[in-house]
């Protein structure tokens, strides 16, 4: 699968799951704030919420975009 089709998948869809991790602990969200800036994926947050102190402590992530059939992409 290359970007344009992740991207048209993630549009038809329309929302997401963030997981991120501080080492110990596990969050895991629903997300529907994304936008793609070139090859970058954007997502709207405020600073001091439990998913950005994650991801300075660990700055690795996935999402995980799934629709009603089950077909899902991971990135």
């Amino acid at each position: 699968m290359n970007l344009e089709m992740v991207k048209t998948f993630m549009k038809e869809v329309g929302w997401g799951f963030l997981a991120t991790s501080d080492g110990k602990k596990i969050g895991v969200r629903p997300m529907g704030s994304c936008v793609w800036m070139d090859n970058e994926l954007w997502c709207a947050t405020s600073e001091g919420t439990e998913k950005t102190v994650q991801l300075r402590k660990m700055p690795y992530a996935e999402f995980c975009f799934c629709d009603r059939e089950g077909k899902h992409i991971r990135i």
